[in-house]
């Protein structure tokens, strides 16, 4: 008997929901960043390499450090899209990408995240390759030229507004949840600059974790923003109300 080889790339459908769209009709970043983590924790379960088997017999779990998107045509209201998704052979990082197409399969946006096993013991980076990945038939095509960025911290910013963790934003794993950061990003920018700017690229990287009761300062960096382009690094306020460690770092280009 040959080997059995695992699908190396799915797709979903979906159709936008009223509830998934922002004041222009768009998807929303949130919504958006939802399907793509349903969608790669569903493809995760097929090939063998969910969350429970490898918390139960690895000790580690999936962590996604950094994502970048790129958005030809924004999915709006009652579109019909489809999703795809495929992992990239291992390799010091694991990379999976995304496409989302319309329903005649024209591309509308694009998507590249790169993810790290995290120790759940330990609470730190697991190296090596403790899965088998035989079997898997990787595609090797690759949704974006580039990989996600590497985001820097900001040196300067001329804006800051503070979240605090809410009971809303928690995931079961009792922290904020990536799909999250998202609509945080969106929130430095007021309802007007949206509605004559739609997003063409996000950025998000994923820096520490955050929890209940803690407070996220988003210092933003819009000296540029008439050219499209804001910067934002998300820090933990300490228990003097001081900016702490950072929990997340952002780029948005508009159009």
């Amino acid at each position: 008997m040959g080997t059995m080889f695992k699908e190396g790339m799915i797709s979903r459908q979906y159709t936008v929901p009223d509830r998934d769209v922002d004041v222009a009709k768009r998807l929303k970043m949130s919504a958006l960043f939802g399907y793509l983590q349903d969608i790669a924790r569903a493809h995760s379960e097929r090939l063998g390499l969910g969350i429970d088997i490898l918390k139960n017999v690895h000790g580690v779990a999936w962590v996604l450090v950094r994502i970048g998107i790129e958005i030809m045509q924004p999915p709006r209201l009652d579109d019909e899209i489809t999703i795809e998704t495929w992992p990239h052979e291992p390799a010091l990082l694991y990379d999976r990408d995304f496409r989302i197409l319309d329903a005649a399969g024209k591309v509308m946006v694009t998507a590249a995240s790169t993810w790290i096993l995290m120790d759940l013991g330990k609470r730190e980076i697991r190296k090596g390759h403790p899965m088998n990945y035989s079997g898997i038939d990787f595609v090797h095509d690759r949704a974006l030229s580039r990989k996600p960025y590497k985001l820097h911290a900001l040196k300067n910013w001329d804006a800051y507004t503070d979240k605090s963790v809410a009971y809303s934003d928690l995931d079961y794993n009792s922290h904020v949840n990536n799909a999250r950061y998202p609509d945080f990003l969106m929130d430095c920018m007021d309802t007007d600059y949206h509605r004559g700017h739609p997003l063409k690229e996000i950025d998000v990287n994923y820096v520490s974790e955050m929890h209940p009761g803690e407070t996220l300062r988003l210092l933003t960096d819009r000296r540029t923003a008439s050219e499209g382009v804001v910067s934002v690094e998300g820090v933990v306020l300490d228990e003097a109300g001081e900016n702490g460690r950072t929990a997340m770092r952002g780029r948005l280009l508009f159009a």
